[in-house]
């Protein structure tokens, strides 16, 4: 079952490269935003300069949790895949971070590519979820295109 939504993780553990010598910090991503929304829960987490939109750490964590929720209630599991198709947006991010919290990995599309690759990334990823953002392009309809292009893909 493929759901269309509008609008690795093996240790769990956040990774960075560094030629210096301070370690690790040894926090998954969900980890370390509990620890800023319990020091800095109004503080600005992100700005969206272009989008006019503005989160605190406390807002993301709540709306993360949410939708998080979300996923979990239409049947999305630790291991799936969640296809985010368009620009960065705040949206975006709070697929991200939701998918990761509850082990989902998410595969990313730029609206750039063209349909015939979109339809290879799908194939190739097993994609249980497309989250279509917000672009200028119409994903929907291309989307569209796809599926009536590879019988039995999307179904």
């Amino acid at each position: 079952m493929l759901v269309v939504v509008k609008m690795e993780v093996s240790l769990n553990i956040s990774y960075a490269s560094s030629n210096q010598s301070s370690p690790l910090i040894g926090l998954t991503l969900h980890q370390l935003l509990e620890k800023r929304v319990n020091e800095h829960p109004d503080r600005e987490m992100y700005v969206f300069p272009e989008d006019g939109e503005r989160i605190t750490f406390k807002a993301f964590k709540d709306r993360v949790e949410k939708l998080a929720a979300g996923l979990l209630s239409i049947g999305i599991k630790k291991g799936d895949r969640l296809a985010l198709w368009g620009n960065i947006h705040m949206e975006t991010l709070l697929f991200v971070a939701a998918a990761r919290s509850i082990g989902v990995i998410t595969v990313r599309i730029l609206p750039a590519f063209p349909n015939t690759s979109v339809k290879d990334i799908l194939l190739q990823t097993g994609c249980k979820v497309i989250v279509l953002g917000r672009t200028p392009n119409n994903l929907f309809d291309r989307l569209e295109d796809i599926r009536t292009s590879a019988e039995g893909v999307t179904k």
